[in-house]
């Protein structure tokens, strides 16, 4: 009896969301023969070629979709599968299973950006596709040469570059009922983005970011604060913290004082983008507040990406970090690198040198990017602001008494030599 209640209900979850789906159906035709015209036409321009894709309008441009294909289709995206699944399927349905193709992997990456932007509320208009950012992704891809080892490196790197998309297509079925579902957007995501873009960062490269970070950093824990007030931005009410940018080498120096000062006591993840000249450049993901000593830290949430000239993760883990400005017994500099004999990065004199595979470069740029929500920021600011009234304190402490009676002078005259003796004769003279 219980294994047919069971079976019922799945049965009627799967009757309910065809139900749902035939609805869509029905809204898209008005209720008459869908044609690919009329479904590419519901849709906004930058979204066609994901619909044209999964629905494979592109072999039957002027076809026909029928009722059960339509469901069919829908119904495929829907299902609950993982993360890993649902790339598979959007990236089959633009690359294919064979030889890869430039054009197909341009379309896939282009149109996940777009669609990406949208779900997070992001205005296209107002921000112009980042084109360095899509070309570096799509050499990466292009260059595993196959289909299937093009997919396989991007769940390695970057397994949720195409969850914008999915979550885009998904809120097009799922529209609130006050608003009309062709031009409905996706809820926001459950990402971040950045307070404003830096000299290295660009909205672009944080979406790559993005889907190859842990979740530590692009899901912060949202404010304990109580309701919000009128002037609070969406990300905020929604507890969805943007990164901000702690130190920036652009507006601070390239100086390993300004980036203590600015990023020292910020008890939240954090990520470093670094570029140097060659037209290297990378990110460090860093789980853990920074500290200054002889032991290394990270924990395991800890990752080095290198963004340029090709993008990939290359090194992940604990312990990834040294940071040594003082020690003499070993060398000064910021380290990144699980092996200490092998390391990947070496930034040393001041942040103004860069060793990399045995190759030393000047360092170009430098950021570092707060990940945690607003409430760390303020308490970063609360513990500099109190940090820098005890400096103040204690530089106006007075000396005791007069000068010419503190036991400070007697000592500094025994530790000299006194030049003037006329001076002296006269002091002794007074003695009866």
């Amino acid at each position: 009896m219980g294994a047919q209640s069971s079976k019922d209900d799945q049965i009627g979850g799967s009757k309910s969301k065809d139900i749902r789906i035939i609805s869509f159906y029905q809204k898209i035709s008005n209720s008459q023969v869908l044609t690919t015209g009329l479904l590419l036409d519901y849709f906004p321009e930058y979204s066609r070629p994901l619909i044209e894709r999964i629905f494979g309008l592109s072999q039957e441009p002027c076809g026909i979709v029928s009722e059960d294909q339509f469901v069919e289709v829908v119904d495929k995206i829907l299902a609950p599968r993982s993360a890993v699944s649902l790339s598979k399927f959007y990236y089959e349905s633009f690359c294919g299973s064979d030889t890869l193709q430039e054009k197909d992997v341009e379309l896939l990456v282009s149109t996940a950006f777009s669609l990406f932007l949208v779900s997070c509320e992001v205005s296209l208009e107002a921000s112009p596709l980042d084109q360095e950012t899509q070309r570096l992704l799509v050499q990466t891809i292009v260059s595993k040469e196959t289909s299937g080892a093009g997919l396989e490196w991007m769940e390695s790197h970057c397994q949720e570059l195409l969850v914008g998309m999915h979550q885009w297509f998904v809120a097009q079925v799922n529209p609130s009922d006050d608003v009309d579902s062709a031009k409905a957007t996706a809820a926001a995501t459950e990402y971040t983005l950045p307070d404003h873009e830096g000299a290295l960062l660009s909205i672009g490269m944080w979406w790559a970011l993005s889907s190859s970070l842990p979740s530590i950093y692009t899901q912060p824990k949202s404010n304990s604060s109580a309701t919000p007030s009128s002037e609070t931005s969406k990300s905020q009410v929604s507890g969805k913290q943007p990164w901000t940018l702690l130190y920036s080498s652009r507006e601070h120096g390239l100086s390993v004082n300004r980036l203590q000062h600015h990023v020292f006591g910020y008890k939240g993840p954090t990520v470093l983008v670094i570029s140097f000249e060659g037209g290297f450049m990378y990110a460090v993901g860093l789980d853990t507040e920074w500290r200054e000593g002889t032991v290394p830290w990270g924990g395991s949430s800890c990752v080095a990406i290198r963004l340029a000239p090709d993008y990939s993760i290359v090194e992940e883990g604990e312990y990834m970090v040294l940071f040594n400005e003082k020690s003499r017994n070993l060398p000064k500099g910021l380290f990144i690198g699980r092996d200490p004999k092998r390391r990947l990065l070496s930034i040393t004199e001041g942040l103004q040198s860069m060793t990399h595979k045995g190759l030393t470069a000047n360092i170009t740029n430098a950021e570092v990017w707060g990940c945690a929500s607003s409430d760390v920021k303020r308490e970063q600011a609360k513990q500099k602001k109190t940090e820098r009234k005890d400096t103040e304190r204690n530089a106006k402490v007075k000396l005791p008494g007069q000068w010419e009676d503190n036991p400070d002078r007697l000592l500094l005259d025994w530790g000299t030599t006194r030049s003037d003796y006329a001076e002296a004769y006269r002091e002794d003279t007074k003695q009866p």
